[in-house]
């Protein structure tokens, strides 16, 4: 009988004060969907990583649904979006893995804007006033990152317009090496941490198909385009 392969995936969340009222109620919702649905899958462990303006709170991996559902609904919204630590605190975690596949994560409805940064790298001013900055310092750190781990993203972009959207899409594309997932309608988003789950979860760990660009599935309102 062949072993059955394990998996440890930190889930990453964006609880920062734009995530206020209905977005972080349906983030919870989903949430719990997705832990549910890798759980069901043998030989998977799940841990959580809730940041703002820094990380505040985890959940060490475990198999135990009402432990991981207990921490998501701890969760309330405020402060800034420092996804640099977040990512720290998630490959930190990952380190003591000996699971035969590590996974992040990492779902954000805005773009990266405090903590670490770095002046020059992939992105400048041109690409985005201010924020540049600290995605490079993200980029940089999922670059090494993706060596060891597997990388999903997902942006619930349900507040972003126009050339900080446009950014959000290529920032979070650029980081990820398993999937990029974007939403802009809160009541889809059960529906992609479900999917994100199913991706997970399968065999072999197939090629995942990459979704809102190089022509995945892209949300936008209500209509899937």
């Amino acid at each position: 009988t062949e072993a059955v392969k394990t998996r440890d995936t930190v889930l990453v969340l964006d609880a920062s004060g734009s995530m206020s009222e209905k977005p972080v109620t349906v983030l919870k919702e989903a949430a719990k969907i997705f832990c549910s649905g890798v759980l069901n899958a043998s030989g998977n462990r799940v841990a959580i990583v809730v940041y703002s303006s820094t990380v505040e709170r985890t959940l060490d991996f475990t198999s135990d649904l009402d432990s991981l559902n207990s921490t998501i609904d701890s969760i309330w919204a405020y402060g800034g979006t420092n996804i640099g630590a977040a990512l720290d605190s998630a490959s930190s975690m990952l380190s003591s893995s000996d699971a035969d596949a590590k996974n992040i994560v990492l779902m954000t409805d805005g773009l990266p804007q405090s903590g670490f940064y770095k002046e020059s790298g992939r992105y400048s001013s041109s690409d985005i006033s201010t924020y540049y900055r600290y995605a490079n310092y993200v980029y940089e750190q999922c670059s090494e990152l993706k060596q060891s781990y597997n990388i999903y993203t997902l942006g619930f972009f349900h507040g972003l317009y126009g050339k900080e959207l446009q950014f959000g899409h290529k920032f979070l594309n650029d980081i990820q090496n398993k999937g990029y997932y974007e939403v802009t309608d809160a009541s889809k988003l059960k529906f992609i941490f479900g999917e994100l789950a199913e991706d997970i979860t399968k065999e072999d760990y197939p090629i995942i198909v990459v979704h809102g660009m190089m022509g995945g599935k892209l949300y936008d309102g209500n209509d899937l385009v």
